[in-house]
């Protein structure tokens, strides 16, 4: 086979694979986002900014990137975080934390429905800011 026939053929290929690539698996963030039990206060909140999801391994604990994109989002436009982090017996939760501008209070979304040991229900509640920015690692539980 000629050498023009090989880089033809090459290029074919390649882009072929273009179009065969692999999408991301979705994450237990992701599945319980669209989870329909989720309660209505969950499913129609207003948008936030985004900060990155979390997704931690037995043990580890929340970083300070999450803490310091909720502070921005205190100050700034508000954020909304997502962590999952798996039981001591594995199974994950995930858990939502919402601030507003100068919010006086975090909104925590609590998503349990993985967890066979646990109440396997969606919970919803607030923690108070009295020192504004400066609670939310308070409320987070990594002070």
């Amino acid at each position: 086979m000629g050498a023009g026939r090989q880089a033809c053929l090459a290029a074919a290929a390649a882009l072929l694979l273009v179009g065969c690539q692999a999408t991301p698996a979705p994450t237990v963030i992701d599945e319980s986002r669209a989870d329909s039990s989720a309660p209505d206060a969950f499913r129609n909140r207003t948008a936030l900014p985004p900060c990155p999801d979390v997704v931690l391994d037995q043990g580890k604990k929340l970083g300070a990137e999450a803490l310091e994109c909720l502070e921005r989002g205190y100050t700034e436009n508000g954020a909304e975080l997502a962590v999952a982090r798996p039981t001591v017996e594995g199974d994950m939760v995930v858990r939502y934390a919402r601030v507003t501008t100068h919010a006086p209070a975090l909104q925590l979304f609590h998503d349990s429905t993985r967890d066979k040991f646990g109440s396997g229900e969606w919970t919803e509640a607030s923690c108070p800011l009295p020192q504004g920015q400066d609670s939310i690692a308070a409320c987070l539980g990594i002070e």
